[in-house]
């Protein structure tokens, strides 16, 4: 009975990042083509944040299938894009808050690091399969120094945190403003869904970050792959998926309200 049961939880776990991913994807493509906005900037930074996070987790669906195991070939590739969730976040929520916003070039030393990411994995992609595979361990697994984890939680922890702090201090302008009956209530509407929004996203960001954490410690303490448990495994992979499908159902919310 537990066989199958393992089965069952393994195959909707499965079903469930598919889905993420296709409908990440497919709203990015509806934010690419949709002109509502007050500036230009915004459909195409919630986009490319929905791609960045469907990609990452095709990724992850590439891992936990086992397919690059069977297809060594795919064992790395350029879709995963951990370091864009932040600077793309935030400079979304920076494009919602402020009407004349705009990127300058000093904007971009922000994407350093993602560029750095894609352009390291997309030399990587060309490369045979057991360079791939060394490269792999040394890189992302957590059992040999987890480089990319532990920057990955530093860095989007503090965009959040940033982002956060910006809705907060337009959200007092506003306040401010309502007192002398300056403040559109389109604006008001938006600033409280971006709260929403970015405070939940920390929420369920915490979640998978201890995750990560247990899984480090768990196994530099106490020599346990969590990874090989499938539940932990499968807890970890929804913790993910569970952000991606946050964003989603805020990117049909925003489409709904023409937000």
């Amino acid at each position: 009975m537990l066989p199958i049961l393992f089965d069952l939880i393994h195959w909707l776990t499965v079903l469930a990042m598919a889905a993420g991913v296709v409908s990440g994807l497919g709203l990015a493509g509806l934010f690419l083509i949709r002109k509502t906005q007050p500036n230009k900037w915004s459909n195409w930074l919630f986009a490319a944040l929905l791609i960045a996070f469907s990609l990452t987790l095709l990724d992850k669906f590439l891992n936990f299938t086992l397919l690059t195991k069977r297809h060594p070939s795919v064992l790395v590739l350029p879709i995963y894009l951990s370091f864009a969730f932040g600077p793309l976040l935030f400079y979304y929520i920076k494009s919602r808050l402020y009407r004349h916003f705009d990127i300058k070039r000093s904007d971009f030393k922000h994407f350093i690091l993602p560029t750095v990411q894609i352009a390291l994995l997309g030399m990587m992609t060309f490369r045979s399969a057991e360079t791939k595979a060394a490269f792999r361990t040394e890189f992302f697994s957590p059992f040999y120094g987890n480089f990319e984890k532990g920057v990955f939680i530093l860095q989007f922890f503090l965009y959040l945190y940033f982002s956060y702090r910006f809705i907060l201090h337009e959200r007092y302008a506003l306040m401010q403003k309502k007192k002398t009956q300056l403040s559109g209530r389109r604006h008001v509407l938006v600033v409280g869904w971006l709260k929403r929004m970015v405070k939940t996203l920390f929420i369920l960001f915490g979640i998978h970050a201890s995750f990560i954490l247990t899984d480090y410690f768990s196994y530099r303490l106490f020599d346990l792959n969590l990874q090989t448990k499938l539940l932990f495994s499968v807890a970890y992979e929804l913790s993910f998926t569970a952000m991606l499908a946050w964003l989603c159902l805020n990117a049909l919310f925003a489409l709904h309200r023409r937000l």
